[in-house]
C-alpha cells in the first residue's frame, strides 16, 4: 500500500505538494482529505485556502470528515470549516449539515460564543431557509392545492418546517385535516384507494362508509399508483384543538396552525413534540433537541404541562424548566 504521507504537505508554505495533490484522481486523493481537514484548523496558514479549495472539489468524500471535526471542542477549527467549507458549497451539499447548524446556531457552547461560531452557522441557515424545499413538500403543495378546507403538514415535517430546514430524513409525510371536515376529503380524494388504520391493531381495512371512521378510528392512507399520502382527522371543539389522546389538552386553534414564508401550512411544531414525547424513538428525541433551543417560555409550559398529564416519568421534562 503506498504510503500517503508522501503526497502531503510537509509545512504551512508547501504550495508545491498542494499543487500535486490538484492532480490526483478522487480515488487516490480520497485516503488523504482527513490529513488535509487538518490544514483548515488555522485558515492564517499559507497554503490553508489552496486547500479548503481542493476540498470543495470533492464535496462528497470530504463532508463526513467537516461533520466529524463539528463534533470536537476545537471552535475555531468549526470557525475556519464552517467559513472556508460549508459556506462555500452548492446549496444540495450545505443542506447536509442543516442538523449541526441548527444546534450551533440555537445551541453554542461557550467556545462557540467566543469564536462567534454561532452567528456563522446562523448566516448559513438563513441562505438554506430561503430554499428550502424538498419533492415530498412540494408533491402535497401541488395535491392539496385545490382542496377548500383548511388542512396542514403533520408529523417530522412540521418540525422542519418549523425550524425552516431539513434536519432529517423522512419516511412519508403526514397532513392533518379537521374531523368535521372528513367528507371533503373523501370526494377531493375520489379517485385515490382509501384505506383506514385500525387503532391498536397494526392493520389496514378498506375505507367503505362514513361509520368506518368512526372514533377511535382517526387515519386515512390513500393510495395512487406510487403515491402515498396520510390524512390525521383532528378534532376541535369551536376554536380550540383537542388532543386525541387527552380532552383536556388543548390548543387554541390560531396557536396550532403555523405557515412558512413559501405558504406551506403545518402544525404547531409543539403540538407534534407532545405526542413524540409519549413514546419517542431517536428521530422523536432528535426532533425534540432541534427544536428546544426555539421554544419560547408558554411554549415550554404548554408542553410541560401535556407531558405531566400524559408521561410524568418522562426525562424531557428536565429540560422543559423556565425560570
Amino acid at each position: 500500500m503506498e504510503d500517503i504521507s508522501l503526497y502531503l504537505p510537509r509545512d504551512k508554505h508547501d504550495f508545491e505538494r498542494v499543487a500535486q495533490l490538484y492532480q490526483l484522481d478522487k480515488a487516490s486523493l480520497a485516503p488523504m482529505i482527513p490529513r488535509l481537514v487538518e490544514w483548515l484548523q488555522n485558515i492564517n496558514w499559507p497554503i490553508a485556502m489552496e486547500v479548503a479549495t481542493l476540498l470543495l472539489k470533492h464535496p462528497d468524500e470530504t463532508i463526513p470528515h467537516i461533520k466529524e471535526v463539528l463534533k470536537t471542542k476545537d471552535d475555531q477549527w468549526k470557525e475556519w470549516c464552517l467559513q472556508f467549507f460549508v459556506k462555500e458549497l452548492p446549496f444540495p451539499f450545505i443542506e447536509q449539515f442543516s442538523a449541526d447548524l441548527v444546534r450551533m446556531a440555537y445551541s453554542p457552547t461557550k467556545g462557540e460564543l467566543l469564536e462567534e461560531v454561532n452567528e456563522t452557522a446562523a448566516s448559513i441557515l438563513a441562505v438554506i431557509k430561503k430554499s428550502f424545499n424538498h419533492p415530498n413538500l412540494q408533491f402535497v403543495m401541488d395535491v392539496m392545492r385545490d382542496f377548500k378546507k383548511p388542512w396542514l403538514i403533520a408529523g417530522g415535517w412540521a418540525v422542519d418546517l418549523g425550524l425552516g430546514c431539513m434536519t432529517r430524513e423522512h419516511e412519508d409525510i403526514d397532513i392533518c385535516v379537521y374531523r368535521e371536515d372528513v367528507q371533503a376529503v373523501l370526494d377531493y380524494f375520489v379517485n385515490w384507494e382509501i384505506k383506514v388504520a385500525v387503532p391498536g391493531e397494526h392493520r389496514l381495512v378498506d375505507y367503505g362508509q362514513l361509520s368506518d371512521l368512526s372514533l377511535p378510528r382517526y387515519c386515512l392512507h390513500l393510495f395512487r399508483g406510487d403515491d402515498f399520502l396520510e390524512i390525521l382527522l383532528t378534532e376541535r371543539l369551536g376554536d380550540e384543538i383537542l388532543f386525541r389522546k387527552n380532552k383536556d389538552i388543548t390548543m387554541p386553534m390560531l396557536q396550532f396552525a403555523h405557515k412558512d414564508a413559501a405558504g406551506r401550512p403545518y402544525v404547531n411544531p409543539v403540538w407534534q413534540l407532545l405526542f413524540k414525547s409519549l413514546a419517542p424513538r431517536e428521530k422523536d428525541l432528535a426532533d425534540f433537541m432541534h427544536y428546544l433551543p426555539l421554544l419560547k417560555a408558554e411554549e415550554k409550559r404548554w408542553l410541560a404541562n401535556g407531558i405531566r398529564l400524559m408521561k410524568p416519568d418522562s426525562d424531557w421534562l428536565g429540560m422543559l424548566s423556565v425560570s
